[in-house]
């Protein structure tokens, strides 16, 4: 046996070396907001997402906290679809900063730009879904779902959910506030104070509609932006929506290739029959066994197909009923605030008429004999013309309205004339009434 011996080395042509540093170095801004700055940077050999502070905002102990609160809900977090957050550190110029994964692709609205296949739509969808259920497994709302804050990665196409500065869950006890970016925001974000994960499931709503997925899916986007209690649960009932549909078209092709192999089997059986002239008993009857199976199947596949059908045609119609309710409800806002804006006009109207009519009384008292009376008329006459006005509505107006307009009268709305009774007050005892 020979044995050569190669002592050669293997090995890189030594041209000069970039030196692995345990600094941030080209540090690069990517964006400034109000409240955070974006920036990349390079440490160990490998790019990395810092997010900090902005100048105007840095050491405002809120901004602070909030900062804190991103990173402990996404240390919280272990999921490939979500991004990834390695420490919370001083770096620099930028102060404290949440040091996260690069993640290099596009957002979802450039996914959406190069007009992908459908399949790709929905295979992104899939991932989408599945890690918002994640996040929402451990408490988690995200409440900030949008395309910008959803990740296409160019190696291997998989979504990042990035961007979780507005999330929040129950277990939090802090920066308790409304939150959100308007279109993909739900409606009870705006007032609603405590974190619900049907606030993501609306935003997903809005998102399904960008992605134009087909006629096939608009019923599952539109019950996404219902009000809350008509919308979505769960992320599993969004997911069994799609999967009803996904299911319905399996039985469609699996219909047609019953057909197929009815046709093949009917032409076979025909060709023999010219050709030989008459078939075997045998081979006629296993033909009759083949149609009667390929029958059985098709009666099957029809009766499944129906129900899908059924179960469709009544989600549409209460689909179309929860439309009609919000338009009811929609017609009701608009005539109660209408109703109070002539009330409020009303009350004005009244203020003026009663103090005029009522200057004749004060004539006899002393100041403060006077000012009591005052504050006694003005509250207990508006009082009973305002409930006059409303009682007026009865028979023009539907009875929601009327009880809404009853109720801003029973407390009086002292609040809304509060600054004409001042006005009126100080024209009285300055002699200009």
């Amino acid at each position: 046996m020979n044995i050569i011996d190669d002592t050669s080395a293997s090995g890189y042509i030594d041209t000069g070396f970039e030196g692995i540093s345990t600094s941030f170095t080209e540090v690069e801004i990517i964006r400034t907001t109000e409240f955070n700055v974006l920036a990349r940077a390079k440490r160990y050999g490998k790019w990395w997402m810092l997010k900090g502070i902005a100048p105007k905002a840095a050491g405002n102990m809120a901004h602070i906290q909030m900062l804190r609160k991103e990173f402990e809900t996404i240390m919280s977090l272990n999921c490939p679809a979500v991004v990834q957050v390695v420490s919370l550190e001083t770096v620099g110029d930028l102060g404290m900063c949440i040091v996260m994964e690069y993640v290099e692709g596009k957002t979802l609205n450039g996914f959406i730009e190069t007009n992908p296949p459908k399949r790709e739509r929905l295979r992104i969808v899939a991932q989408l879904l599945d890690a918002v259920e994640y996040i929402h497994s451990h408490g988690i709302a995200h409440r900030d779902l949008k395309p910008s804050n959803i990740m296409v990665a160019d190696n291997g196409g998989g979504v990042k959910i990035i961007d979780f500065g507005l999330a929040d869950s129950d277990r939090n006890a802090i920066l308790k506030q409304p939150g959100g970016t308007r279109r993909y925001m739900s409606p009870e974000q705006e007032t609603q104070y405590e974190c619900d994960v049907r606030n993501d499931i609306y935003s997903l709503g809005v998102i399904l509609r960008d992605m134009n997925l087909g006629w096939k899916y608009r019923h599952i986007s539109a019950r996404c932006v219902l009000p809350i209690d008509k919308r979505y649960q769960s992320i599993a009932d969004l997911k069994e929506a799609f999967w009803r549909i996904d299911r319905f078209g399996i039985i469609a092709a699996r219909s047609v290739y019953a057909v197929i192999i009815v046709a093949a089997a009917l032409a076979v059986w025909l060709g023999r029959g010219t050709g030989n002239g008459t078939a075997s008993q045998s081979e006629i009857d296993s033909l009759h066994n083949v149609i009667a199976t390929t029958r059985a199947g098709i009666d099957s596949v029809k009766i499944k197909a129906t129900h899908q059908i059924d179960s469709m045609q009544a989600l549409l119609s209460g689909t179309r009923t929860q439309l009609a309710e919000m338009n009811r409800l929609d017609s009701i806002a608009k005539a109660e605030n209408e109703a109070l804006n002539r009330l409020v006009n009303a009350g004005y109207a009244i203020l003026e008429r009663k103090w005029k009519t009522n200057l004749a009384k004060f004539n006899s008292m002393t100041v403060e004999e006077q000012k009591d009376c005052a504050i006694d008329l003005l509250q207990y006459d508006l009082f009973d013309a305002l409930n006059n006005y409303a009682n007026s509505l009865r028979n023009s107006q539907s009875p929601e309205v009327v009880e809404f307009v009853h109720k801003k009268v029973t407390e009086r709305m002292l609040f809304i004339y509060q600054p004409k009774i001042m006005e009126i007050t100080n024209k009285l005892f300055n002699g200009e009434v």
